[in-house]
């Protein structure tokens, strides 16, 4: 499996164990978590997430760090559908454009 397989595997299991109130704060996955995680170079990783993004499998939050969260996830979670582009600043950015 590549890396970036490997990389979304691993980030659709942990979304998939998330419950609403994990979300409140730092919404999903730092690249350094799951860099380390994985035993991969965080830069590496941080490439991958970004190119999951722009493939609209994954979901974006801004700031430092910013975090990740599998789409279908996400959606599952909140019982809604996301519509691209799939960047916001925070979850409650993310449920007002909904």
């Amino acid at each position: 499996m590549k890396r970036k397989e490997r990389i979304f595997s691993y980030l659709r299991e942990q979304s998939e164990r998330l419950k609403q109130e994990d979300l409140e704060g730092e919404p999903g996955f730092d690249a350094q978590q799951i860099a380390e995680a994985l035993d991969f170079l965080r830069n590496n990783v941080s490439k991958d997430l970004n190119e999951l993004n722009r493939e609209g499998r994954i979901v974006k939050f801004g700031g430092r760090p910013v975090h990740y969260i599998e789409r279908v996830a996400l959606e599952n979670l909140f019982g809604m559908t996301i519509a691209e582009p799939l960047q916001f600043q925070s979850l409650d950015d993310c449920l007002a454009k909904i």
